[in-house]
């Protein structure tokens, strides 16, 4: 049997995010994922916990855009001694620079 590991997937509302949770939830079921998105994370839990069998994706509030928000993510993960083994930044920002 495969050793468990940890991944932070950002950008999971929807799209190719949301599809990379399904597919880790599917290929390891045993993964615990942190899944990041703009949605408030009790409403995102309950959605997760629809295709979830086994508890293993946490929610966390994350707003890319937001030094803050970033931080705090950082500090839950560091208070609850999480150790992660891949990290998905699929959650990103385009400025357009007038030119």
């Amino acid at each position: 049997m495969n050793k468990p590991f940890t991944v932070l997937i950002t950008g999971t509302s929807k799209g190719l995010g949301y599809d990379l949770v399904r597919i880790f939830l599917k290929k390891h079921p045993q993964a615990i994922i942190y899944a990041t998105s703009r949605e408030i994370p009790t409403k995102a839990a309950e959605r997760w916990n629809q295709i979830d069998k086994n508890n293993a994706v946490r929610c966390k509030l994350l707003e890319v855009r937001s030094d803050d928000s970033i931080y705090n993510v950082i500090k839950e993960l560091t208070n609850e001694n999480v150790k992660l083994n891949y990290l998905i930044n699929n959650a990103g920002v385009c400025i357009a620079e007038d030119g």
